[in-house]
């Protein structure tokens, strides 16, 4: 193996594209750059989400290069990532293949169908376990009378008093 691969992160690209969703996508963008909406259409049939995620997980291991264009983002294959993909797969080839002279990889972009719904399945009936004595009860410890309400003693309230009644003419009104 050449000593010019960064084995680790060899590995991180190699994760990356160890998904088949993934791989897909990476291939649809051989052709060239294109838009997120442009790789929902080319590849199966993600939702948005799915494909954010995706494309996340390339940016980060560097596969794919992204660059934003106004409100949208552009997404390409990144050539410096490519010739290291390259690089070990000549080493492999290499290695494992010294007879032939040329590694060909015929390569179809899958298309994904929409998952459909499987029949519901009966489960097969179970036989039920033989039945076991039920444990004796612990016996239950006696119920400790409630104490009995204790009293408070009641503030003595100030008596009331009416208040005197005065007259309407103790008032000088109209003087």
């Amino acid at each position: 193996m050449s000593s010019s691969i960064n084995v680790a992160k060899a590995a991180k690209i190699f994760k990356a594209l160890s998904d088949q969703n993934r791989l897909a996508i990476v291939l649809s963008l051989l052709d060239g750059a294109k838009t997120g909406t442009e790789i929902l259409k080319s590849t199966a049939p993600f939702s948005q989400p799915t494909l954010s995620h995706h494309l996340a997980i390339l940016c980060e291991s560097e596969v794919l290069d992204s660059r934003r264009n106004g409100k949208t983002v552009v997404y390409s294959v990144n050539t410096e990532t490519a010739g290291d993909i390259a690089a070990v797969m000549s080493a492999l080839s290499s290695a494992g293949t010294a007879a032939s002279e040329s590694v060909s990889l015929d390569v179809e972009i899958p298309v994904a169908e929409p998952k459909k719904a499987a029949p519901a399945k009966k489960a097969p009936a179970r036989k039920a376990p033989a039945a076991k004595p039920a444990p004796k009860p612990a016996p239950k410890p006696e119920p400790k009378p409630a104490p009995a309400p204790v009293e408070t003693p009641k503030e003595p309230q100030p008596e009331e008093r009416p208040l005197p009644r005065r007259r309407s003419d103790d008032f000088d009104f109209f003087d």
